[in-house]
């Protein structure tokens, strides 16, 4: 018998949404590319440490469910990361360039 969290959907569902925002956010795809994979790493990182537990010798059904939700909430703070990385690159190229005063 296995209990599901009511906080579990919201939790896939700012994975989603952040990881959705990350990547188109990248302006190159080659940024998209970098912020997937980092969304991606964070997410197996998350699947790691809740199968960790199971090799701690917790038991296997508790550790899947670990596993389960840690996914979402490593996945969404790469995620956030990603989209916080976009805007500030995305804010430094639309600053203005310092013009050469006085020197001709």
């Amino acid at each position: 018998m296995t209990h599901e969290n009511p906080a579990n959907g919201l939790f896939y569902l700012a994975f989603f949404v952040l990881s959705i925002i990350g990547v188109v956010g990248g302006k190159p795809w080659k940024q998209k590319l970098y912020s997937l994979l980092y969304i991606l790493g964070g997410s197996a990182l998350g699947v790691g440490l809740g199968v960790l537990f199971m090799v701690w010798g917790t038991s296997p059904g508790a550790a899947g469910e670990l596993a389960g939700a840690f996914c979402p909430i490593f996945g969404a703070a790469a995620a956030y990361i990603c989209m916080r990385h976009n805007m500030k690159r995305e804010a430094v190229s639309q600053r203005s360039e310092p013009k050469a005063s006085g020197l001709r």
